[in-house]
């Protein structure tokens, strides 16, 4: 086995539970098995529910979504943007040459949580999937990019939740290059 491949899966342990957090002050390393990795605690389901605004940079589009924490370990969401993409290759011309494509995207996804720290605070992860419908009747069709107008694509991302007050967290589609900053409220 390669020295560096030999490395990182030796460091894999400490890398992993540095991101988590920890329940101890001055923690070690806590080495995460399928048995250990979130033991329930009594605050872990007590605000399972978070709506949020989100926007995107690249569209500058705006969205809203919903999560659920279904078990103190997976939650799943679901959100809604629009957003009018410009075309970088018509951004030389005056105001009345340049095309826009309006932009609706679904996302449909899930959630993996980590425990709760000290502060009432966790991380967690999301995977999803994303559908896009674009209007692009009065676009030029030699200047579309394939890549961007695809309907079906994915994200994943990473994000916390702040005691029981605010979530914040982002989601990257690396296909569309595209990404999504968002801030929530639980209740």
């Amino acid at each position: 086995m390669n020295k560096k491949v030999k490395g990182f899966l030796y460091s894999l342990p400490f890398i992993v539970s540095s991101v988590l957090p920890s329940q101890k002050a001055n923690a070690q390393i806590d080495f995460i098995t399928p048995k250990t990795w979130h033991a329930p605690q009594p605050n872990d389901m007590e605000k399972p529910n978070t709506i949020y605004f989100g926007f995107q940079p690249i569209d500058l589009g705006v969205g809203m979504g919903y999560s659920k924490k279904i078990t103190p370990n997976f939650g799943t969401y679901i959100s809604f943007s629009r957003g009018k993409y410009r075309d970088p290759l018509s951004l030389n011309q005056d105001e009345f040459k340049q095309y826009f494509i309006d932009h609706y995207k679904i996302s449909l996804g899930t959630n993996i949580h980590s425990r709760k720290d000290r502060s009432n605070s966790s991380g967690f992860i999301s995977l999803g999937a994303s559908y896009g419908i674009f209007n692009t009747e009065n676009y030029p069709k030699e200047n579309m990019d394939e890549k961007v107008l695809k309907k079906w694509s994915f994200e994943f991302g990473a994000g916390i939740t702040l005691g029981d007050k605010l979530t914040t967290g982002f989601l990257f589609d690396p296909i569309k290059g595209e990404s999504n900053i968002y801030l929530g409220i639980p209740f």
